[in-house]
């Protein structure tokens, strides 16, 4: 399951990337007369842009993902912003290089400068999405959140009884602490974890809930048999 999620975000990127690129070799050699069709296209892309954006922050209001299983842990994404990524990679595409009817000659330091730092934004977001950076894991040794700076919060650090359900479109997940000594500092004043845009916000806080409360259950974490369990006991808990 793990690879169909990963996969359906690169063939996301990929796509757009591919669309925004050929769009744009497209809209550079059409001629500008009796419009400018050139411009046209840009603004169309733009428009697009924009339009994905609008969907793809949005929470869905459908069935979320849970967790899947991967290398010893539950995982499930803890990005936010894979529609601002895509928007990014389009909007580069308009803004990045000569506009119609311009060569890169033409293009002062300052424009040259500017296209640079859009281009890394787009490419720093894509490569991030890319890698399914961050994410959250739930390992037999605690909760992690892992990004380019990973941090694990062990399951003797966390309170019994919570963390409590959050609101449903919350973006974050307060983790109460009992043991902050056994925490890194920085995760100690502010102990929140990111909720993934398409992540059920329930399913997580009830999923570290149980094995806060059940450690004789933490040993299976990361199998697909314990997966399977864990859905019917949270199922029959919600009944």
């Amino acid at each position: 399951m793990f690879a169909s999620r990963l996969a359906r975000t690169r063939g996301l990127i990929l796509l757009t990337v591919v669309l925004t690129v050929g769009w744009q070799v497209v809209a550079g050699n059409v001629p500008d007369r009796p419009v400018p069709i050139g411009i046209l296209m840009e603004l169309t892309v733009f428009g697009a842009a924009m339009a994905l954006l609008l969907l793809l922050v949005l929470r869905p209001s459908g069935e979320r993902t849970t967790f899947e299983v991967r290398t010893g842990a539950f995982t499930t994404s803890s990005r936010q912003w894979l529609g601002l990524h895509l928007f990014w990679i389009m909007i580069a595409g308009v803004l990045v290089g000569p506009g119609p009817g311009e060569t890169w000659a033409e293009l002062s330091l300052f424009s040259i400068g500017v296209d640079i730092l859009i281009a890394l934004v787009a490419a720093g977001g894509a490569l991030l999405s890319w890698c399914d950076l961050p994410r959250l894991e739930l390992r037999p040794d605690g909760v992690r959140v892992r990004n380019l700076r990973s941090v694990t919060i062990p399951w003797a650090a966390l309170r019994r009884g919570t963390p409590l359900r959050p609101r449903r479109n919350e973006q974050n997940l307060g983790l109460p602490l009992d043991q902050p000594d056994l925490v890194s500092p920085v995760f100690v004043k502010n102990p929140l974890i990111p909720l993934g845009w398409d992540a059920d916000p329930w399913f997580v806080a009830d999923t570290i809930r149980w094995y806060v409360d059940h450690p004789q259950d933490r040993p299976a974490i990361g199998t697909e048999a314990e997966l399977v369990f864990l859905r019917a006991r949270l199922a029959a808990q919600s009944e």
